[in-house]
């Protein structure tokens, strides 16, 4: 049985929600742009992001293999919609909180925005919800 697996069937509070942060070509290649050009960015910069917009298509679809392989019940993957950089991080925190039970929780209130944090599975694609 996988880890994962082992644990949620424990006692024990495991919270890791598996995110697949999603952003386009366009978007990456934005980033990446500023990354080279702000010097308080350039610690984020590595020797792949050199190749990453080249291998774009086979890194996507190494990506959805691995989705595909992975995605199971008790270890379900999210797609978080991350072109929005502070949008989809606040929707993380709120997906996390929303999936905790914990005294004085407001659900409505923390609920993350489906249009940005969703359920995978293969029709994610179809719906153009995971870019190409």
């Amino acid at each position: 049985m996988p880890v994962q697996g082992a644990l949620c069937q424990s006692a024990c509070k495991f919270c890791r929600p598996n995110d697949n942060l999603d952003i386009s070509k366009q978007e990456q290649k934005r980033r990446l742009a500023d990354r080279q050009r702000d010097p308080l960015k350039q610690w984020k910069l590595s020797r792949i992001d050199a190749k990453a917009q080249k291998y774009w298509k086979a890194y996507s679809e190494a990506r959805d293999k691995m989705l595909e392989r992975t995605h199971t019940v008790t270890s379900p993957w999210t797609v978080v919609r991350a072109g929005d950089k502070e949008h989809a991080r606040l929707n993380v925190i709120r997906d996390m909180l929303w999936r905790l039970n914990y005294p004085g929780r407001h659900r409505r209130l923390q609920r993350p925005d489906p249009a940005v944090v969703l359920p995978y599975d293969k029709a994610c694609y179809e719906r153009g919800l995971i870019e190409a």
